[in-house]
């Protein structure tokens, strides 16, 4: 194991592979330009990565975890301190319980937690940033809010809030009301999109889906007007059906906020 406990900083421009853990200690910071590699990853205090990092488990429980490099998980990524992300982060499973901003790419093998259930965690997604997960689960009083993406390839609940222009796109919803998921107790914004960027594309979204826009016989049909309280219209999947018209190129429903 490697323990970063030095009274100040510490910073590796080599690499570090102990066959077990490394671990920052309280009130410590390491800052790397190197390779790094471990079994465990503790971060209690600062952990600053530029370079490369493949762990097997990542818990982060320091002040501040900031990515600008790649940092590879096999399990679990645990977040309960600072997270800024302004690179690429993969990782099997992802819990995420004090905040994180996302700059860069985040990709996640199977569930993406936002919030542990006990208190509110806010998520913040900036311009050209991505998550790609086959889970998304945003629990009672947290928040994602754009303009980023949220691509889901399986299974989505909505327990708190959407905000924001985040664009977010579940390729298999159970709703065929807005947000478009599969559960959703919780609220969003009028400004929040679904599937319009395109991004989603990468998660295998068949031609003719919400990410790939019309173009098939499916987005014939009628314009549809429900009941609605604020005259939201925005653009959803061809996919759905003829209740769906494609005016523009575009699927397009009448809605209301909640």
């Amino acid at each position: 194991s490697v323990f970063i406990t030095v009274k100040d900083s510490c910073t590796n421009v080599g690499s570090i592979t102990p066959t077990d853990s490394i671990v920052v200690g309280f009130f410590r910071k390491l800052t790397s330009h190197g390779q790094m590699d471990a079994v465990v990853y503790y971060n209690l205090g600062q952990f600053w990565n530029y370079d490369n990092v493949s762990v097997t488990r990542f818990d982060q429980l320091g002040t501040l975890f900031y990515n600008a490099g790649i940092f590879s998980v096999d399990s679990t990524f645990n977040s309960w301190g600072g997270f800024l992300n302004d690179g690429y982060i993969s990782a099997d499973s992802i819990l995420t319980a004090h905040g994180f901003d996302n700059w860069g790419i985040v990709e996640c093998r199977t569930a993406f937690s936002n919030g542990n259930g006990s208190f509110g965690d806010e998520g913040v997604f900036y311009p050209g940033s991505e998550l790609i997960t086959r889970d998304l689960y945003n629990n009672p009083d947290c928040l994602l809010r754009g303009p980023g993406s949220i691509c889901i390839s399986d299974h989505s609940e909505n327990h708190g809030r959407l905000e924001g222009s985040l664009d977010i796109c579940d390729a298999t919803p159970t709703l065929t009301e807005a947000p478009f998921l599969d559960v959703n107790t919780g609220t969003f914004w009028m400004s929040v999109d679904y599937c319009e960027s395109g991004v989603c594309a990468t998660i295998g979204m068949p031609a003719g889906s919400r990410a790939a826009g019309c173009g098939g016989p499916e987005c014939s049909g009628p314009e549809f007007s429900g009941p609605k309280l604020s005259g939201l219209e925005f653009s959803v999947a061809c996919a759905f059906g003829p209740d769906f018209s494609c005016a523009g190129g575009r699927a397009r429903r009448k809605v209301s906020r909640f």
